[in-house]
C-alpha cells in the first residue's frame, strides 16, 4: 500500500507540466471563475446569480477559497466573461486541478488495491496517468476536477461500508455523495446509487434505520435546487440518438482493444462467480456506471445541453475512471487466471 506514494509526485508533476502555460477556459469556466471571485469578496448573492440555475456552487466556492489563499484577483469581473478571460493565468484554478488530479490517481490506486490487489492498483493508477481524455479534463477549469475524485472516494467509502459495516464509512460516503451533487447536479446519480447500496446490504430490519441519516445527509444539497427556476430548451434528438452518440464517444476514447479487454474481463468475472469464486468487480461500481449513464441519456434526451462529443467527452468523463478500473481488473484477471489441470497428479512411492 505504501507504493501509492509513488503516484503523488507523478500526478503533481504531470498536471503541473500540462498547465504551465495556464488553464484552458470555456464559457462555463468563466462563469465558475467569476462566481468564485464574487464569493472571495463576500458577494454571495452575485456569485450565486452568476452560476445558478445551470451550475452547482461547490467548485466556485473551492475556487474562491483557493483564490483567497493565493491572493489571486480577477480584474473587470463585471464585464462579459468570455471577452475578459482571454488570458488563462488563473493559478488558483490550476492548483485545484492539480489537487483534484492527484486525488483521482490516488483514489484509483485504492480502488484497484481493494478489487484486485497490487497489480490492479498499479494498473489503475498508471492508466489514469496516461489516459489522455481523462488527463485533458484536468487542464480545463471545470467542475469535473472535483467531481471525479469525490465520486471515486464516495464509491470507495461505500465499498468499505459494505465490507466493515462501519458507521464512519456510512456517514463519510453520505457526505461525499452530497458534495457530488453540490458540485454537479448530475451527482444525483451518486446519491441514488448510494441509497441502493445502503438498502441492499441491510441484513435485518433493525438496520433499516441507517438509510435515514444517509439520505438526510446526502440529499441535503438537493434542497438548494428545489427553489431554482430553470428555463431550458427541449432537445430535438431522442434517447436512442444520444445512446448512439454516447457509445460512439466512449468507443472512440477507449479504442476497440480496450473495450474487448473490458468485455472479456467481465465475462471471466461472471464465470468465476458461477464457479463459486470471489468476484473482484464490486457491483456498486457497476451500478453507478449504469445509473450515471442512464440519467445522462435521459437528461440529454429531454433538454438541450452540450453535445456528448464536445470538450474531450466532458459529459462522459465521470464514468471513465471506473471503465479504466474494469480494464485493470480484466488485465489482472487475464494475467492471474489459474490454469485448471485436465489430468490428476499421482505420487508414486519408490
Amino acid at each position: 500500500m505504501k507504493s501509492i506514494l509513488i503516484y503523488i509526485p507523478l500526478a503533481i508533476l504531470l498536471m503541473w507540466f500540462l498547465t504551465v502555460e495556464g488553464m484552458n477556459l470555456s464559457y462555463d469556466s468563466t462563469h465558475y471563475l467569476v462566481a468564485g471571485d464574487f464569493f472571495s469578496h463576500g458577494k454571495l448573492k452575485q456569485g450565486l446569480n452568476k452560476i445558478f440555475p445551470h451550475h452547482a456552487p461547490f467548485y466556485s466556492l473551492v475556487l474562491a477559497s483557493t483564490q483567497l489563499l493565493t491572493g489571486g484577483a480577477i480584474e473587470g469581473k463585471d464585464r462579459h466573461p468570455v471577452k475578459k478571460f482571454i488570458v488563462r493565468n488563473v493559478p488558483w484554478a490550476r492548483l485545484v486541478a492539480i489537487f483534484g488530479f492527484t486525488l483521482t490517481v490516488m483514489g484509483m490506486f485504492l480502488l484497484g488495491w481493494h478489487f484486485g490487489g497490487s497489480v490492479t492498483a498499479h494498473l489503475s493508477a498508471g492508466l489514469t496517468l496516461i489516459f489522455s481524455p481523462l488527463v485533458n479534463i484536468f487542464t480545463w477549469a471545470w467542475s469535473e476536477t472535483l467531481f471525479l475524485p469525490i465520486s471515486i472516494f464516495c464509491l470507495l467509502a461505500l465499498f468499505l461500508y459494505t465490507k466493515k459495516r462501519s458507521i464512519f464509512w456510512l456517514l463519510f460516503s453520505a457526505v461525499l455523495a452530497g458534495l457530488a451533487f453540490f458540485t454537479r447536479f448530475i451527482g444525483i446519480s451518486l446519491i441514488l446509487t448510494g441509497s441502493l447500496v445502503v438498502l441492499f446490504v441491510i441484513e435485518n430490519p433493525k438496520q433499516l434505520v441507517r438509510i435515514i441519516p444517509w439520505n438526510l445527509i446526502a440529499c441535503s444539497p438537493v434542497l438548494l435546487y428545489l427553489g431554482i427556476h430553470r428555463v431550458t430548451a427541449p432537445n430535438p434528438h431522442g434517447f436512442f440518438y444520444h445512446l448512439l452518440e454516447f457509445s460512439k464517444v466512449s468507443l472512440r476514447d477507449f479504442a476497440p482493444i480496450a473495450v474487448l479487454v473490458m468485455v472479456l474481463g467481465l465475462i471471466l468475472e461472471v464465470l468465476r462467480w458461477k464457479d463459486g469464486e470471489k468476484v473482484r468487480i464490486w457491483w456498486g461500481v457497476v451500478l453507478y456506471v449504469l445509473m450515471y449513464s442512464g440519467i445522462l441519456l435521459i437528461i440529454c434526451s429531454s433538454i438541450w445541453i452540450d453535445p456528448l462529443d464536445s470538450h474531450f467527452s466532458r459529459l462522459n468523463m465521470p464514468i471513465y475512471p471506473f471503465l479504466l478500473l474494469f480494464v485493470s481488473v480484466a488485465l489482472t484477471g487475464l494475467y492471474k487466471t489459474p490454469e485448471r489441470p485436465f489430468t490428476e497428479t499421482y505420487h508414486y512411492e519408490g
